[in-house]
């Protein structure tokens, strides 16, 4: 297998040198602030599921999960029924099992907080390892170094992982790190690693499939052996449906209303098509009747890739505000591999602050202060505020004409621009290929400046300013 791939060694205009080690503490120090700073109530949820599943266990009523949450028969804070595949809920549970011990032995009063926090772990563990293993990707794609361990910095501070993954404690780097686990081997050529470990991530939630088979046709060309891969990332989804079949409570509604909304965006016509699905299809031929080279010139379509499918579908879908996690280590890896860096740097701020935008004015309350409410001062900030008062961000938002129309197109013009012109058209991208010659466009900020700059301006200014001034103005201030 080549050592590098050629015309694809990235050619950086913010420099070549490695992040410090007090770079990574910095970024830590950053993580841990905002692990206990903020959290969501979908965390508080999935937290008490899990340990209603460890309950579950010891009743003798584990095949009847699902139907004892729908119950309600306890005193824990949910407003939810358990929708996501039991392998979610229990490697919570497993995490969550020593303090179960300690509560049941000594006797104790369980503190949903401090759960809370607890299960927030999982999540964070998940994020972290994401990073790692970006930086093992990076190399495996030919990085340099430098860049493979600007990579993993590049994803902790990026500002809507963070949010996703440190502000609101989600679990969508569940689904990620298994997923580039599969990327690695794919990289390798371990096609059925590569089934393995997508199939491990489909459980926790369907997106990696969506790249799955863009990047199985890509190297496979035989169909059944394809339809072999297809079926054997099944491994964990169908033996756990099975399991649980006619005991799901209305997990299965759930779901429905998840892939409807692939189908909602339509292209007008005689018979409206789905505009996503449209484009995917097309996607899945141009992989098939592409021929690569070698390996190499297969590896170098897969970032792009990755940006193209999970960018596309939340160009053309409606999404939730975690979900956005999935197309950053694509966004890393495609603008660590272009010549003018600064640029995509510069347009990655601004999408998120159209995402910021359209996230509030679309789902309000969902990423303002309310994060504040199920961090450490929640109950301080709990007990000193009326309720409705964390929503207002939304209220001020829609006084300005027309931004609730302008709030998604600010989000999705440097998405759709990052898909079209980061694509590696004959090893070079189509923006490179603008630009011409070898010098970037003008002298840039560094790498270090430019990452924490970027974590400064989006999560301390745009989201930390705007939840604490919600947060201040509910209090009277």
């Amino acid at each position: 297998m080549p050592q590098t791939l050629p015309r694809t060694a990235p050619r950086p205009s913010l420099g070549r040198i490695s992040p410090r080690r007090r770079d990574i503490l910095l970024a830590a120090a950053l993580c841990a602030v905002f692990y206990v700073l903020a959290g969501h109530d979908d965390l508080l949820e999935t937290s008490n599921h899990a340990w209603l599943l460890l309950e579950s266990i010891r009743s003798g009523k584990f095949l009847q999960y699902y139907e004892v949450v729908m119950a309600h028969e306890n005193t824990l804070y949910y407003l939810n029924n358990a929708h996501y595949n039991i392998l979610c809920y229990l490697l919570y549970a497993l995490w969550q099992l020593p303090v179960y011990l300690v509560v049941k032995l000594g006797g104790l009063a369980l503190n949903e907080y401090f759960l809370m926090f607890w299960s927030k772990a999982v999540g964070t563990a998940a994020y972290a390892g994401c990073a790692v293993l970006l930086g093992r990707l990076a190399r495996a794609l030919a990085f340099s170094e430098e860049d493979a361990h600007w990579a993993s910095l590049y994803f902790l501070l990026d500002p809507i992982a963070f949010l996703a993954a440190l502000l609101m404690g989600q679990y969508d780097a569940l689904c990620m790190v298994f997923l580039l686990a599969g990327l690695l081997c794919w990289r390798k050529g371990q096609l059925w690693r590569f089934a393995f470990w997508a199939g491990l991530a489909m459980a926790f939630k369907f997106f990696p499939l969506l790249l799955f088979l863009p990047l199985l046709v890509l190297v496979e060309k035989r169909p059944l052996r394809c339809a072999g891969y297809a079926a054997a990332t099944l491994w964990a989804v169908v033996p756990s449906a099975l399991l649980f079949r006619g005991h799901t409570g209305d997990m299965g509604v759930f779901n429905d209303l998840m892939i409807d909304r692939i189908f909602a965006a339509r292209l007008p016509g005689g018979v409206d098509v789905p505009i996503f699905l449209l484009l995917y299809a097309g996607l899945l031929l141009a992989c098939y009747f592409y021929r690569p080279a070698d390996e190499a010139a297969a590896a170098r379509w897969m970032p792009w890739l990755g940006l193209a499918v999970f960018g596309g579908l939340f160009l053309f879908t409606e999404w939730h505000p975690q979900w956005l996690l999935l197309v950053v280590p694509f966004a890393v890896l495609t603008s660590l591999c272009q010549r003018q860096r600064a640029v995509w740097l510069y347009l990655e701020n601004l999408w998120f602050f159209g995402f910021w935008l359209t996230a509030n004015l679309h789902f309000p309350g969902q990423i303002e202060a309310n994060l504040f409410r199920f961090g450490i001062f929640g109950r301080f900030i709990a007990a000193h505020t009326a309720a409705g008062t964390h929503n207002q961000l939304a209220f001020y938002l829609n006084l300005i004409p027309r931004l609730a129309d302008l709030a998604p197109v600010i989000f999705a013009a440097p998405l759709a621009a990052a898909i079209l012109f980061k694509c590696p058209v004959g090893g070079r991208s189509l923006a490179d290929r603008l630009a011409g010659g070898d010098a970037p466009l003008a002298k840039s900020p560094s790498m270090r400046v430019m990452l924490f700059g970027s974590f400064f301006l989006c999560i301390v200014c745009i989201w930390g300013g705007t939840a604490l001034y919600v947060t201040l103005k509910a209090f009277g201030l």
